[in-house]
């Protein structure tokens, strides 16, 4: 499984005896970080390359066949560590593959490489003709790391705690993954992502003309053959509706034809234009002999008289 190659992570390579003091400085890199955040439980407070028996571990996976480094060009940003399972863990009922040791540069957190490394040590495991992938991770605070793994696909099964001379016992949680079940995923925190931003939707004002009304076949002042010209405000059409009230009761008052103008009266006008409202068509004085009334002003509408 040597040189796998991918977009994120450059190179995954085995590692060697030579690479002892990169895992260290990986090691010192998570440690501190988890010290700025106050995370001491887990690594505690101290650089693992400062401490002895770190140093011998450290040195220990580097020669013993299971160390794996991802690197970025040539520098190396995530280390794993695949071997047997420690004896402070349940045994397994299967042939497994037991992720000992993984750790990630966190200068270059978000780029996936902490998935990418599980998913090389998956494919080790298929490459043995194993089905069963486990890991141990730090299960006290706010079980981040759990999730973690979760995140991944693991499924946590079996807490665990480690005695600790003259400290707390150091809580502890397994994980497992079958591998003929689903592929290792990567978490939604771990992918490379840029954060968006929601933004409210800002409704603007809109800039309304006061409203006018049209003439159309089903008003029933409009004739049916009215144009989109013809148009009316609400003051004009009251207007109209009382003129044309007062001349029907002058008609009936004084006898004449329903629908014969009354002397005197004036058609309305429609403030702001120069031509005569379309609401009521206001007809002309019929001429001697014609059986037709003609519109004075905009199209030529007839209708027979009656």
């Amino acid at each position: 499984m040597a040189g796998m190659t991918d977009q994120e992570t450059r190179t995954i390579r085995p590692g060697g005896p030579d690479d002892a003091p990169a895992v260290l400085r990986l090691l010192d890199s998570a440690t501190a970080w988890l010290v700025a955040r106050g995370r001491t439980g887990q690594w505690g407070t101290e650089p693992a390359s400062t401490d002895p028996r770190r140093v011998a571990q450290a040195e220990a996976w580097a020669a013993g066949g299971g160390l794996h480094l991802a690197l970025l060009g040539d520098v190396p940003v995530g280390a794993l560590v695949v071997g047997a399972a420690t004896d402070y863990v349940p045994a397994a009922t299967e042939p497994e593959l037991y992720v000992n040791l993984l750790v990630t540069d966190r200068a270059y957190a978000g780029l996936g490489i902490g998935a990418r490394l599980l998913e090389h040590a998956a494919g080790l495991a298929r490459a043995r003709g194993v089905r069963l992938l486990r890991v141990d991770c730090y299960g006290g605070d706010d079980r981040a790391l759990v999730r973690f793994y979760e995140g991944c696909g693991f499924t946590a099964t079996d807490p665990f705690t480690v005695a600790r001379p003259g400290r707390e016992p150091w809580p502890g949680q397994v994980l497992a993954h079958r591998l003929d079940r689903a592929p290792i995923r990567r978490p939604a925190a771990d992918a490379r992502t840029v954060p968006s931003v929601s933004l409210t939707p800002v409704r603007r004002p809109v800039s309304r003309s006061p409203r006018r009304r049209s003439t159309s076949a089903t008003s029933p002042r409009a004739g049916p053959s009215a144009s989109p010209g013809d148009r009316w405000t609400r003051s004009a059409s009251s207007r109209a509706a009382t003129v044309t009230s007062r001349s029907s009761r002058r008609a009936r008052r004084s006898g004449s034809p329903a629908g014969a103008p009354s002397r005197g009266c004036r058609p309305p006008r429609n403030r702001g234009t120069r031509r005569w409202s379309s609401v009521r068509p206001w007809p002309a004085r019929p001429d001697a002999g014609s059986s037709s009334v003609i519109l004075p002003l905009g199209p030529a509408v007839h209708s027979s008289a009656s």
